[in-house]
């Protein structure tokens, strides 16, 4: 397991998270994920692809969150392909270009994420917040 992880948020993320305690819950296990503990409620990890090549210069990733029951029911399935486990809510985040072990977590999407990732105007601005990070990071 890696100890030289660091999580970094976006700062009216971590205000929120303060009130919304499955928001800092998540961003709790967001960090023992990346020190490589297995999370239950976590699906397939990917890139964010558009708008190429920018999402995928800025090194978008989204993790899929999994509800209660859809975990559940994976668990009966026996669903041991993370890439098969999506789901309609993200976190969506960035990893340090001086420091892989260095994370962002840019922002939380309860619903409907997959449509908001088609927006291209919140794209951009997911693209500019991560180049900040990995310019510093």
């Amino acid at each position: 397991m890696d100890n030289d992880t660091k999580i970094f948020t976006r700062r009216d993320l971590h205000e929120l998270s303060k009130e919304n305690t499955v928001l800092k819950k998540l961003m709790e296990d967001f960090k023992a994920y990346k020190k490589g503990f297995s999370i239950e409620c976590f699906g397939r990890d990917a890139p964010l692809h558009r708008p190429k090549p920018s999402a995928e210069l800025a090194e978008l990733m989204h993790v899929h969150l999994l509800s209660n029951p859809k975990s559940q029911i994976i668990n009966v399935a026996k669903i041991t392909d993370p890439y098969r486990l999506t789901s309609d809510s993200f976190l969506i985040y960035t990893r340090g270009f001086f420091n892989g072990n260095y994370h962002y977590i840019i922002d939380y999407i309860e619903n409907d994420a997959h449509k908001k990732v088609e927006n291209m105007k919140y794209m951009r601005w997911l693209i500019e917040q991560a180049e900040y990070f990995r310019s510093s990071k």
